[in-house]
């Protein structure tokens, strides 16, 4: 469906490429089992997306208890607002 790649660590870079469109992000959170966050090179309008995840807690078989999934978009798209 498509491809991406992570530099790991804070500041590493990445890169999603899905239906020939390329997405390049920066690494803001590296807690490898814990969070991730990145954000996207400004666009053409500057905006920008930002998205994080982060898991915390197991019960005693190791499953873990939650997993949190942010995004947003900054500054908010007329379009994003249109659509809400």
């Amino acid at each position: 469906m498509g491809h991406s790649t992570v530099e790991s660590g804070e500041g590493g870079r990445t890169s999603s490429e899905m239906a020939g469109h390329v997405e390049r992000a920066t690494v803001t959170a590296w807690e490898p089992g814990k969070r991730f966050a990145y954000a996207t090179d400004a666009g053409p309008d500057g905006a920008v997306m930002a998205i994080g995840n982060s898991a915390a807690g197991r019960d005693p078989r190791g499953v873990p208890g939650t997993v949190q999934l942010v995004g947003g978009q900054m500054p908010p798209h007329p379009v994003s607002r249109a659509c809400r």
